[in-house]
């Protein structure tokens, strides 16, 4: 009889721990350039051992200064990477939804997936659009989740617009995101006219670890996912290049 109520007491404790489980769930603060695409990671904490199976939510933006474009979400390399994947949205209001569940539960900690959005040519410099959270639930809420906000800036535009598309002056390697990471990472690139460009990630001791971008570019703002699950923790180098330009940026892997 003991023993029955002591396993009875440990499963209820169980039980309530999981109930009152919070997984934290951010969006960052961000900027980009008039007319720039940008895909912009939603991070959620350790779902280690909570069961999840479903996920949806609510993303609100300001429809004046942003758009949500086509395919609106990116779960390459990402904790969603096997999961069927829902969403709708509407450019007037600035409201996206995303959903998602899968037969294998969610592990881990890091980008549960990516939002894409486009900054609108005509958005003025230094205006910043909120993105909030109006709603997330895993599973059928449980466990809860603590949603914090982000924002998105407009810079100048520092940019040509051709067609109602920003293209940059130069060429320009934007420092990855996030960073640290693990293991996943977003490389923004800029090509200003089209161009053979290659993107390699090397150790510190300069051993070529991976070939990321190997072609001809057109010109325009484009980014690329590095997913390293066997990398070890350390300092990586990025290096674009290509006709007459070098450029290297540093992106620390933390597991």
């Amino acid at each position: 009889m003991f023993g029955y109520k002591l396993w009875s007491l440990i499963i209820v404790t169980i039980c309530t721990l999981n109930a009152l489980a919070q997984i934290t769930v951010t969006l960052p603060d961000t900027t980009a350039d008039q007319g720039y695409q940008l895909c912009i990671p939603v991070q959620v904490g350790d779902v280690t051992d909570q069961d999840i199976v479903a996920f949806e939510f609510t993303v609100t933006f300001d429809p004046t200064l942003l758009n949500a474009v086509d395919p609106y979400y990116d779960v390459t390399g990402r904790l969603a990477a096997d999961w069927t994947i829902f969403e709708t949205h509407n450019n007037t209001t600035g409201t996206l939804n995303i959903g998602g569940f899968g037969t294998t539960p969610l592990e881990g900690e890091g980008q549960l997936l990516c939002l894409q959005f486009q900054v609108l040519p005509q958005a003025p410099g230094g205006s910043v659009s909120p993105l909030t959270f109006t709603s997330f639930m895993f599973n059928e809420g449980t466990p809860e989740a603590e949603t914090s906000d982000g924002s998105l800036t407009v810079e100048g535009s520092g940019a040509d617009d051709r067609n109602g598309f920003s293209v940059p002056k130069t060429f320009c390697l934007s420092q990855n995101y996030p960073n640290p990471f693990n293991p996943t990472t977003t490389i923004e690139f800029g090509i200003p006219k089209a161009s053979r460009v290659c993107i390699r990630i090397y150790d510190i001791l300069g051993r070529q670890v991976d070939v990321l971008v190997d072609a001809m570019i057109q010109a325009g703002h484009h980014h690329v996912i590095w997913d390293c699950p066997d990398c070890t923790s350390g300092i990586y180098l990025v290096v674009m290049s290509g006709d007459g330009f070098n450029i290297v940026r540093k992106a620390t892997l933390i597991r």
